[in-house]
């Protein structure tokens, strides 16, 4: 018999970690889920991620948060972008 095993995916990381994303996009998303404006941070994230290809999955998961009501983890994912800037 042969066990399987999945990766454990907290030892992978994120899946966004080591992503850098417009400084000022993630400012704007951010104050977007402060101020719970799910609609418009839904639009803008939308536009970002296809003018920002390679930053794609910070906001792919931004959006996936968004639509879940997951404002502490939507500012969790844009702070750990935005210290990758630093």
């Amino acid at each position: 018999m042969v066990e399987i095993h999945a990766p454990n995916a907290l030892d992978a990381g994120p899946p966004t970690a080591g992503i850098v994303v417009d400084e000022a996009r993630a400012v704007e998303l951010y104050d977007l889920a402060m101020k719970g404006d799910i609609k418009e941070l839904l639009a803008r994230a939308d536009s970002a991620s296809a003018g920002d290809p390679a930053a794609a999955p910070v906001y792919q998961e931004v959006q996936r948060l968004a639509r879940r009501f997951d404002f502490k983890g939507i500012r969790r994912v844009l702070d750990l972008a935005r210290e990758k800037n630093s």
